[in-house]
């Protein structure tokens, strides 16, 4: 495997965190925060996280160079995130929907 075909892989790891969290909601309501350019800002940073730590590391196959990617995002978002959604809704009420800091928008983003 070529290093842009791995860093491709590895970019494509960085997303599926976010992935995964969308998927269950496909059946209800769209996420707020998919209208969001933050959302996607974000998205495009840890799927290039993703993309470097695989360059980084140079895996030796398709399936190494997924799992690379997709855990430098996961683990950085788990390391940066809060809390689950419902445990901030317990804890705090409602999730703000006025606008914070931009750290404090970036950790409850990653919490979710």
């Amino acid at each position: 495997m070529s290093p842009a075909e791995a860093i491709g892989w590895g970019c494509l790891g960085g997303i599926i965190p976010d992935v995964l969290r969308i998927l269950p909601k496909r059946y209800g309501d769209v996420p707020a925060y998919l209208s969001k350019p933050f959302f996607w800002i974000s998205l495009i940073i840890l799927g290039a996280l993703g993309g470097v730590m695989t360059y980084a590391l140079v895996p030796n196959g398709i399936t190494n160079a997924l799992a690379v990617g997709y855990s430098a995002p996961s683990i950085l978002s788990k390391l940066l995130g809060i809390k689950e959604a419902e445990e901030i809704e317990a804890t705090r009420g409602p999730l703000r929907a006025e606008k914070g800091s931009l750290i404090e928008e970036i950790r409850t983003w990653w919490s979710l």
